[in-house]
């Protein structure tokens, strides 16, 4: 699966961009767009991460409402509901990892989410 989108050759003649073509090809890369769904799957498919976690914070701090957020998503954004759970699931990790930052000294990622013993 391709991580970089490459320009087409002529894109990298273009006026503005640098004056090699190897440099001119690395400032034209973008992020394919499967690698970004690919990322949120995986995101997505965390859930006994997300709930282990909201677990822990919900102990560390009674009164926190982490757990309230249903990180809901665009109906444009999804045309399956699998994926509507997925992209809803990242959307949560992705707010509870900010929250789980800034209140543990021990990063979400790698240590907890890798081997904080979720099953």
């Amino acid at each position: 699966m391709p991580v970089w989108y490459e320009p087409p050759a002529d894109a990298a003649n273009a006026p503005n961009v640098a004056t090699t073509a190897t440099t001119a090809n690395v400032a034209l890369r973008a992020l394919h767009l499967a690698t970004v769904w690919q990322l949120l799957t995986w995101l997505g498919s965390q859930t006994s991460t997300l709930q282990a976690a909201l677990s822990l914070l919900g102990q560390h701090d009674p009164t926190d409402d982490l757990h309230r957020f249903a990180g809901a998503v665009d109906p444009h954004k999804y045309r399956s509901p699998e994926r509507q759970q997925i992209l809803t699931t990242a959307r949560r990790l992705l707010h509870l990892i900010d929250r789980w930052d800034r209140t543990f000294p021990e990063r979400f990622f790698p240590r907890f989410a890798t081997s904080g013993g979720v099953p």
